[in-house]
């Protein structure tokens, strides 16, 4: 993008960044500002791709379905409509179970597939791709690679906009006119987090990125650490394997919901403690913890000193944010 501008001429469709800073770290720093237009005349449809789900918010609703890939073969898939990509068919979320799956391993895996993936949402939401205007982000230590993902969805017809995850949660909750503070969003597997702060109409984001491993995962490794030897089956298990299980607090007749609350007091501990360690005395400054994710449902606010702010079904907080900026 060109340096950050601001279009006054109506029905203009744009979002600018200024370029953004890569450190061999991980992390950006410097100050990076944002402003953001009007977007008229197409569907905005906000789209966050997770490794466990995929989240999508657009005007007459939203919808959740598992971020799995599979290839279509036909056999016992016969009344599934399949999506063609790369000269291949698959199957996308729920169905891709009775398939064989491709492994999303990594944000590589991710990045490919954006595509099929966003080829799947326009056909569920039977919207066009030339009258749609996906609005998406990338963890903040891989949006060097915003535009490789803005190609892929042009060559399939789709206008997008990619920003860095965080700041969808950031305008999903721009109303509360927080003016400075900590986006931390729990996914899965990763925990990505913003601090920022508003002056004016300029955003400005001051330090961003991921911590890997820290995510519902990690509750779920505690958990599975924690139950007794007699449950040898379950402690056996994978973390994606053990979700359900840890959601429950139940398996068969065993109640486990006493391992499941040590495992998330200890993981808040934890995250509180991470978070402090990879940001600094950036954190304490922080007056305000915006949290979302589908790990805010696990966060217990008293362990902060901040003020903490969960959005409303915080899971879809990334994609609502999304989906306002093209509103």
């Amino acid at each position: 993008f060109p340096s950050c501008m601001r279009s006054s001429k109506a029905g203009s469709n744009f979002l600018f960044l200024l370029p953004l800073t890569f450190h061999s770290s991980g992390r950006f720093s410097g100050i990076e500002l944002i402003l953001l237009t009007k977007i008229y005349s197409m569907r905005s449809i906000g789209l966050d791709i997770g490794f466990g789900h995929t989240k999508v918010v657009w005007d007459e609703g939203s919808l959740k379905f598992p971020s799995w890939v599979a290839y279509w073969t036909g056999t016992g898939l016969e009344d599934i409509k399949p999506i063609e990509f790369d000269g291949a068919y698959f199957v996308v979320g729920e169905p891709a179970k009775f398939a064989k799956r491709v492994e999303i391993a990594g944000v590589d895996e991710l990045i490919k597939y954006y595509p099929l993936f966003t080829k799947y949402v326009l056909e569920v939401l039977r919207v066009p791709a030339k009258q749609a205007l996906v609005i998406t982000g990338l963890p903040p230590r891989y949006i060097s690679r915003a535009e490789e993902v803005k190609k892929s969805l042009s060559a399939i017809g789709v206008k997008s906009l990619i920003v860095f995850q965080g700041f969808g949660v950031y305008y999903d909750v721009k109303e509360k006119g927080i003016s400075s503070g900590l986006v931390v969003d729990i996914g899965f597997n990763t925990v990505d987090y913003l601090a920022f702060s508003v002056e004016g109409e300029q955003f400005i984001k001051e330090l961003a990125g991921s911590i890997a491993s820290l995510g519902v995962i990690n509750a779920v490794l505690i958990f599975r650490d924690l139950l007794p030897s007699n449950l040898e089956s379950l402690r056996a298990k994978s973390p994606s394997s053990l979700i359900n299980v840890f959601v429950q607090g139940r398996f068969k007749q065993y109640d486990l919901s006493e391992y499941k609350r040590k495992a998330v007091e200890q993981w808040n501990e934890m995250l509180k403690s991470r978070l402090r360690q990879e940001i600094g005395s950036l954190f304490l400054e922080k007056d305000t913890l915006i949290i979302a994710g589908g790990g805010a449902y696990l966060v217990s606010e008293e362990v902060f000193e901040q003020e903490v702010v969960i959005p409303d079904e915080p899971e879809f907080s990334n994609a609502r944010g999304y989906w306002k900026i093209g509103k």
